[in-house]
């Protein structure tokens, strides 16, 4: 299940913030696209972070067949992922990952909440019982992210 997106402009402390936040909510590991401008919360990260934060690589991962970026396309085809939503109206940044998703193309640039999305889904996979992380194994417990968020959080979610 998708459980949260949140986007927009922050600055690295904000971004780790962020993502101690909702590791502490949600008993989660955090990975970190490891190339690009990206690299700079793993060195943000090394210095005195509390929650686990991995490491993760992209490249011509991304195009694999079985576990690229198009095959959650196969995924949700199946029933396999729930997006969050209320009387069928998602939350603001849920569609916009949505809106990225419908016009994704191999031969463009794949939008920022599709990577995080497939990275996340990545993470947990590769992430199996029984394999560690920073701070030991963590696991990934099905959630209702309304039920966890804060209410002002909650609602500032859901664009109102």
């Amino acid at each position: 299940d998708l459980v949260c997106v949140e986007a927009g402009q922050m600055s690295g402390p904000q971004i780790l913030e962020l993502a101690r936040s909702h590791s502490d909510r949600y008993g989660s590991i955090v990975f970190v696209e490891s190339n690009g401008a990206q690299v700079f919360l793993l060195q943000f990260a090394e210095k005195g972070v509390h929650f686990p934060v991995m490491a993760f690589n992209t490249g011509a991962n991304k195009w694999h067949p079985a576990y690229g970026i198009e095959s959650m396309a196969i995924e949700m085809s199946q029933g396999r992922w729930a997006f969050p939503n209320e009387d069928g109206v998602m939350p603001k940044e849920v569609g916009a990952l949505v809106a990225e998703l419908k016009t994704y193309s191999p031969d463009a640039h794949t939008g920022d909440r599709s990577m995080a999305w497939w990275i996340s889904r990545e993470g947990a996979r590769k992430m199996a019982p029984g394999m560690t992380a920073q701070g030991g194994a963590r696991g990934f417990p099905k959630v209702d992210a309304m039920k966890h968020a804060p209410e002002a959080e909650a609602e500032s979610q859901w664009g109102e």
